[in-house]
């Protein structure tokens, strides 16, 4: 561990707060994570760039992710400093990518309970290797869960999210109302036009 450490000079921090789609989370956890692994850092006297988005961790094209990407082929950075694997990327296609890169470059990776990998060490590589793999399990697993409650929700009549085709929400009287536009027709043809009553 003393010699993993010895190693690092540079670390490129990487924090990423979810979409509401993945659960709701704050202002007040990312600053927390922000300043946790800031207090890392600091600890350890590693300089550091930062890395901060709000983001699906399955969108690889999140714009700071692909800055830090872009940035680790330069020689800049000695390891990735983040919560856990599962805020940079819990992409089934992406992570065994992200992870090759880092054995390319020989950048370690780092969580906030300071486990240091050396994708070089089997053992390392294996050992994130299979939490991806858990990772992108629990996301597919939460995305059913989510898309079953929706279907539950409609068959009871409730309105979970989204719009939902042909009705509109008044707000004057804060209920939900039938859009009679959907059901105007041109040329015979159904045409949609959600809009809000004002």
């Amino acid at each position: 561990m003393v010699e993993l450490q010895n190693r690092i000079q540079r670390v490129a921090i990487y924090l990423r707060k979810s979409r509401n789609k993945e659960g709701e989370e704050t202002e007040e956890t990312l600053a927390k994570h922000r300043k946790r692994l800031i207090d890392i850092a600091n600890k350890n006297k590693w300089s550091y760039e930062l890395f901060q988005e709000v983001g699906n961790s399955m969108n690889e094209n999140r714009p700071e992710y692909q800055r830090l990407i872009a940035k680790l082929s330069e020689n800049i950075f000695d390891a990735i400093l983040s919560v856990n694997l599962a805020r940079v990327t819990r992409d089934d296609a992406e992570t065994p990518r992200f992870m090759s890169l880092l054995r390319q470059e020989d950048i370690l990776f780092i969580t906030d309970s300071e486990r240091i990998y050396d994708l070089e060490v089997q053992e390392d590589w294996q050992a994130l290797k299979f939490t991806g793999f858990v990772n992108n399990w629990e996301y597919e697993n939460i995305k059913a869960q989510l898309r079953k409650g929706k279907k539950d929700s409609a068959k009871m009549g409730r309105w979970s999210n989204g719009t939902p085709y042909g009705l509109v929400y008044n707000r004057l009287n804060r209920s939900i109302e039938l859009n009679k536009l959907c059901y105007r027709t041109n040329r015979g043809r159904h045409f949609s036009g959600i809009q809000s009553l004002e």
